[in-house]
C-alpha cells in the first residue's frame, strides 16, 4: 500500500504551509526519498483552478498531487517529496527574482502577498529532480500588453493590423523571443550550478491554450496579428507551431551541453486543446492536470538506455501522450537530431477531435459550464478559428447550408490577401447571415438551457450514487487507483 501524504513542513522562504505544497509519497522502500521541485508558472501551479469548492489542502487534482497519484500508480516501492514552487503568472524574469506570489491571483491561503525567489527557494531545498515549465506568460504579456498599445479594441478582436502598427508589434515580440531564450538559459545555468546534488532536469513546453471562443485571452488573436506584422503568410496556427518549434529546438541544443540527464515532457504534443483539459483557456483544469502529472512522473521515472550514458552519446529523452490519452511514447535524440524537433500541429488535433465536444457534452466529468459550452457548438458548430481554413465541425442549425457558405465567405472577407472588392462583397453577404445565425442559436440555447441543467444534476446525482459510474475511457483518474492512499498530515 502506498500513501500520498501532505506535509506541513515548509519548502522554504515565504512558502505557505499545510496548502498542499509539499506531497510525500511513501513507498516500501527504506530509501531516503528522492525529492522533486516543481518550478515555473500555473503549469504546475495550478491549484487557485481546480476544485474551487474545496481547501488546497484537500484538493486532488493539482498537477502537485497527480504527479504524485501517477508516481505511486507505477507501483514504485520508492519514496517521494514533491515540492511545488511554481507560481501562476510567472514569466522567465520572475524565476531569477523575488514575485510576489499573488501576482495574477487574487490573494488567499496559498498565495499570499509574499515575495518568493523560486530558484533560490529550490536550491536550498536541495532537490535530485528540478521540473521547469516557464515561458508561456512571456508571450501572453506581450500579447496583452504590446497588442493592445498597438490597436484598437475593435482592430485586436476583427484582427485588422494597420500597416503603421506592424513594425512596432513585430519589434516587440523579435524583443520577447530574444530575452525568453536569454532567461531560459540562464535559468538552467542556475539550476546546475546552484544544485549539484541535482541529476536530472524535466523541461515542460508549453502547450496550446484550448480552441475556445469564450475567453478573455485572445491568444490566437494575437498570434494572428503576429503573423501579420511578419509578413509571413501564416495562420495563427502556424504562428503558434513554429514559435514552439524555434524556442524548443534552442532550449534542447542548450540543455544538451549540460552533463545531468535531460528528459522533454512535449506538454505541447501531449495536452489536447479540444479535449476539456482547460479553463479559462490556458490554465490546466482536473482532467489536464491527471495528464501533466503522468508525465511529469514519467519523466522522473523514466531510465535511460545504458549505451547513452556514454559521453559521446549524449542523448535526451522525449515524452510524448498517445492520441488516446492512455499511454505515453518515448524517443531518445541526440543532439544531431534536436533541429528535427517538432511539435504536434494544431491541425492534427482537429483532424483527430473534430467533434470532441459531443463527448465532452455528456462526460460524466464535466462541469456545468462545460456543458453550456458544449451545448453551444452542438447547435452553432465550431469554427476553431475564423482563419482555420480546414473543415469545420457543422452545427445543428448548419443543416441548412446557407450558414456553411456564409461561413466560407467570412474566411474570404478577413483574408487580406484576397482582392479588396472581393472581400467587402463576400462580408456584406455573410455578415447578416451569421449574425442571425447566432441569434437562432442563443434563442436555442435559451430552450436547452433547462434541461442541459437537469442532465447534469441527474449525473451529479447519479456520480455520487454509484461511484463506478463516473469512470470513463480514460481510467487513470486518481479517484479509481486503488493502489493510493490519500491522508492529510499535520506534520510528517
Amino acid at each position: 500500500m502506498l500513501f500520498i501524504e501532505n506535509s506541513s513542513q515548509s519548502i522554504g522562504g515565504m512558502y505557505p504551509q499545510n496548502t498542499g505544497r509539499l506531497k510525500r509519497l511513501i513507498g516500501i522502500s527504506a530509501q531516503k526519498p528522492a525529492k522533486v521541485a516543481l518550478l515555473g508558472d500555473s503549469t504546475l501551479d495550478n491549484g487557485y483552478w481546480v476544485q474551487k469548492e474545496i481547501a488546497y489542502a484537500d484538493k486532488t487534482h493539482t498537477v502537485t498531487h497527480q504527479t504524485a497519484v501517477a508516481l505511486a500508480n507505477k507501483d514504485q516501492s520508492r519514496s517521494y517529496d514533491i515540492g511545488n514552487f511554481a507560481v501562476d503568472g510567472a514569466t522567465t524574469a520572475d524565476l531569477m527574482r523575488y514575485c510576489y506570489f499573488n501576482k495574477v491571483l487574487p490573494y488567499d491561503e496559498d498565495h499570499t502577498s509574499n515575495k518568493v525567489h523560486q530558484l533560490i527557494a529550490v536550491h536550498e531545498w536541495a532537490p535530485d529532480v528540478a521540473v521547469l515549465s516557464v515561458a508561456g506568460n512571456n508571450y501572453r504579456e506581450a500579447l496583452m500588453g504590446s497588442l493592445t498599445q498597438q490597436l484598437s479594441y475593435m482592430q485586436l478582436l476583427l484582427r485588422i493590423t494597420p500597416e503603421e502598427a506592424k513594425p512596432n508589434i513585430r519589434l516587440a515580440f523579435e524583443q520577447v523571443k530574444e530575452t525568453l531564450l536569454r532567461e531560459y538559459k540562464n535559468i538552467i545555468d542556475q539550476l546546475v550550478v546552484m544544485n549539484p546534488q541535482l541529476k536530472r532536469i524535466v523541461l515542460l513546453s508549453q502547450y496550446y491554450p484550448a480552441l475556445t471562443e469564450f475567453t478573455p485571452y485572445f491568444i490566437y488573436t494575437g498570434f494572428s496579428h503576429l503573423a501579420r506584422a511578419e509578413q509571413k503568410g501564416q495562420s495563427p496556427f502556424t504562428a503558434v507551431e513554429e514559435t514552439m518549434n524555434e524556442l524548443y529546438r534552442e532550449v534542447l541544443n542548450y540543455a544538451a551541453t549540460k552533463n545531468q540527464e535531460i528528459v522533454f515532457a512535449d506538454v505541447t504534443s501531449s495536452l489536447n486543446p479540444l479535449g476539456g483539459n482547460h479553463t479559462v483557456q490556458i490554465e490546466p483544469n482536473e482532467r489536464g492536470s491527471v495528464i501533466i502529472g503522468r508525465l511529469i512522473a514519467e519523466a522522473i521515472d523514466y531510465s535511460f538506455p545504458s549505451h547513452t550514458q556514454e559521453h559521446n552519446q549524449k542523448s535526451i529523452a522525449i515524452l510524448r501522450m498517445s492520441a488516446n490519452e492512455q499511454h505515453i511514447q518515448s524517443q531518445l535524440i541526440n543532439k544531431s537530431d534536436i533541429n528535427n524537433f517538432k511539435v504536434k500541429k494544431i491541425e492534427e488535433f482537429i483532424r483527430e477531435n473534430r467533434y470532441r465536444h459531443l463527448g465532452l457534452l455528456f462526460s460524466p466529468s464535466s462541469n456545468l459550464t462545460s456543458r453550456y459550452e458544449n451545448t453551444y457548438h452542438l447547435v452553432m458548430g465550431k469554427q476553431f478559428d475564423s482563419e482555420y481554413t480546414g473543415l469545420f465541425a457543422f452545427g445543428l442549425i448548419d443543416l441548412s447550408l446557407v450558414t456553411i457558405i456564409a461561413s466560407y465567405l467570412w474566411r474570404v472577407a478577413i483574408n487580406e490577401e484576397s482582392n479588396f472588392a472581393l472581400r467587402v462583397t463576400a462580408g456584406a453577404i455573410a455578415a447578416p447571415v451569421l449574425l442571425s445565425k447566432l441569434v437562432v442559436g442563443l434563442s436555442l440555447m435559451l430552450v436547452l438551457a433547462l434541461p442541459v441543467y437537469g442532465y447534469h444534476q441527474l449525473i451529479g446525482y447519479l456520480s455520487k450514487s454509484d461511484p463506478e459510474f463516473s469512470q470513463e475511457h480514460y481510467s487513470f483518474i486518481d479517484d479509481d487507483i486503488k493502489a493510493v492512499r490519500v491522508e492529510n498530515s499535520a506534520s510528517i
